[in-house]
């Protein structure tokens, strides 16, 4: 691949994707591993606060050696990414040491808050960073549980998560936390706000402070009630095996939401939801009940080792909206490997998350 990735300008208005049709083809590829240090560049995160470009873009990069790391570029236009790159978060902790994974980024205040996965090759844990300029970076370290699954199954009530996590414990045995991944951070009405997903739904958990997410005792308490605490359930076939967060940005006043389900034969789709936000509270309005990303290409194949399952794997993880135009550009990760970027119709979307039929009851 070129150090300098390709300008997708062809990409525009007039050939924008229907809703019903999006396919994924190697035109809409905007950032692929550049065969030195990089055997793999996806989920990608974007901030549009604004629409003073170029806009922060970071993502996970994959070494060599297997080890991930969090990388930064600049979005100089929806097609186009900055040749320069560097690494931004890269493991330095125990509980990170195999990997800093699948970023996801809020602006809050003047700081931007840069959740990831951190593994540290058994366990996988949600961790905090933050940096107001994208040169120095802080980590705040594990804000969410840290807790044995074995005592997970026995503090949640629900027999739909005992079920699911008693499967995860057998295939890994003991000494294995409850994972916990694909998280975003807020804040709104004096609230921090963590949409995460513990397996197989998406969850919320609300908090006067960081250091209550740090509480194991915080986290105890939320799986004993853990049915209070869905965001939106993982219902259709395509994600019967779990749903995740890729992103949640306002849109012309309205939260509109990416997520990815994965079926049984380990298919990753990519889908779109709205939430309301009221007195502090989030709630599913709506959520588009088939999928609209689906993993039809070959470039979405991907194998991660002779002794493991293939998938197809198509990943949203980011929307960018332009002001002046009905365009929507989504991001998203392609066979584990590749991050592609397309356009589609605003009004359509809207059009279609306001249908009755996808309106969301949980």
């Amino acid at each position: 691949m070129k150090e300098d990735p390709p300008d997708l300008a062809d990409l525009n208005a007039s050939n924008n994707k229907d809703l019903e049709t999006i396919l994924m083809n190697r035109e809409e590829i905007l950032l692929e591993p550049n065969g030195e240090e990089e055997i793999a560049v996806f989920n990608a995160a974007i901030c549009q606060d604004s629409q003073n470009w170029p806009l922060p873009f970071i993502y996970r990069a994959v070494k060599k050696d297997n080890v991930s790391v969090i990388k930064y570029r600049k979005l100089i236009s929806p097609t186009k990414l900055s040749r320069y790159s560097k690494v931004l978060i890269q493991p330095t902790e125990p509980y990170e040491k195999v990997g800093c994974e699948d970023p996801r980024i809020t602006r809050i205040r003047d700081e931007f808050y840069i959740t990831y996965s951190a593994f540290d090759g058994k366990n996988v844990r949600i961790a905090l960073a933050r940096t107001k300029d994208f040169r120095a970076i802080e980590k705040l370290g594990v804000i969410g549980p840290q807790i044995d699954i074995k005592e997970a199954i026995g503090l949640v009530g629900d027999k739909k998560y005992k079920e699911t996590w008693k499967r995860s414990w057998v295939l890994n045995g003991d000494g294995w936390l409850l994972p916990d991944k694909d998280a975003s951070l807020h804040f709104k009405d004096g609230k921090w706000v963590l949409i995460h997903r513990l397996e197989p739904d998406m969850h919320i958990a609300y908090a006067d402070s960081l250091e209550e997410f740090r509480s194991q005792r915080y986290w105890r308490d939320y799986i004993r009630n853990l049915n209070r605490h869905v965001l939106m359930r993982a219902e259709e076939k395509w994600e019967e095996e779990k749903i995740g967060l890729g992103c949640l940005n306002n849109i012309d006043g309205r939260f509109i939401g990416t997520y990815h389900g994965v079926d049984s034969n380990l298919n990753y789709y990519g889908s779109f939801f709205e939430v309301r936000w009221d007195d502090g509270k989030i709630a599913v309005k709506s959520k588009l009940r088939n999928p609209i990303l689906k993993p039809d290409s070959e470039i979405c194949f991907f194998k991660p080792s002779e002794n493991e399952r293939p998938k197809r794997v198509v990943f949203p993880t980011s929307l960018l909206a332009e002001k002046n135009n009905d365009i929507i550009w989504i991001t998203y990760g392609v066979g584990d490997r590749m991050i592609g970027i397309m356009p589609t119709n605003k009004g359509g979307l809207f059009e279609k998350l306001d249908h009755p039929s996808n309106r969301y009851y949980n």
